[in-house]
């Protein structure tokens, strides 16, 4: 049997408390950010401690501007009139998976900062919320995505190809859990700036075109079909996003 109650909520009063929330998030990510920079005139010269302060200050740019872009999204989505166009499942699934992507990472800035203290314990524990912030986001990811194939596509059974798109994310995230059991400077060089700089690029180039293809959305007719194809590319690359991430956690 089909499961009706969640897919036919409104998902713009939903939006409009998603839309709040991504703004908290920005604001939290805001005020850590201007917490840290105070905080690099006083650091002693440890080049460790400046490379995870560094990092934690690049997380908390990237976590502001797609938290602050993620909640522009939510608010238009809120004023959205007709619930059964397809529009409004493209528009719900491009800030639904940039909510998705950027919680674990707005928890990897966080677990930067601790392990800058110097306590085993508080890093080992804001490791674990990251890794439970995963998973919540992955969770939350592939719910939404069920809910808009079922109510926006056109052929709302699942393709075929979606069990194997589900065990490759699955196996992303997997790997990407492994590879930050490893020791620093043992991840097969996934942790060395010049990788990390790609991934910083990378996702702020996944924040541009998330903002392109919400535009393109808004701006097209509204007989425009949801395709499962891109929504498992994007789930795709959700996957490889946050699992790229796990080499930068410290240990």
């Amino acid at each position: 049997m089909p499961l009706t109650t969640p897919l036919n909520h409104d998902i713009t009063k939903a939006a409009a408390g998603y839309s709040q929330l991504s703004g908290i998030m920005a604001g939290f990510s805001f005020a850590v950010l201007v917490w840290v920079v105070e905080r690099l005139n006083t650091r002693d010269d440890n080049l460790q401690e400046d490379i995870l302060v560094i990092r934690a200050l690049v997380y908390l740019g990237i976590t502001f501007l797609g938290n602050l872009v993620d909640s522009f999204f939510w608010a238009l989505l809120s004023g959205v009139q007709s619930l059964d166009s397809p529009q409004v499942g493209i528009l719900a699934h491009i800030s639904a998976w940039q909510m998705a992507q950027l919680a674990p990472l707005t928890m990897q800035a966080m677990t930067l900062v601790v392990s800058t203290a110097g306590s085993r314990y508080a890093v080992t524990l804001f490791r674990r919320l990251f890794f439970v912030t995963a998973l919540i986001g992955a969770a939350f990811t592939w719910t939404h995505t069920y809910a808009v194939i079922q109510r926006y596509s056109a052929s709302p059974a699942m393709m075929p190809y979606m069990p194997v798109c589900v065990a490759l994310f699955a196996a992303l995230l997997l790997g990407g859990f492994l590879l930050s059991g490893r020791p620093s400077g043992q991840r097969f060089g996934a942790d060395t700036e010049a990788s990390f700089s790609r991934f910083v690029s990378i996702s702020l180039v996944g924040t541009l075109l998330a903002g392109v293809a919400f535009a393109w959305a808004t701006i097209s007719p509204s007989g425009i079909p949801v395709s499962q194809g891109a929504i498992a590319i994007a789930n795709l690359l959700w996957a490889a996003l946050v699992a790229w991430s796990c080499a930068y956690l410290p240990d």
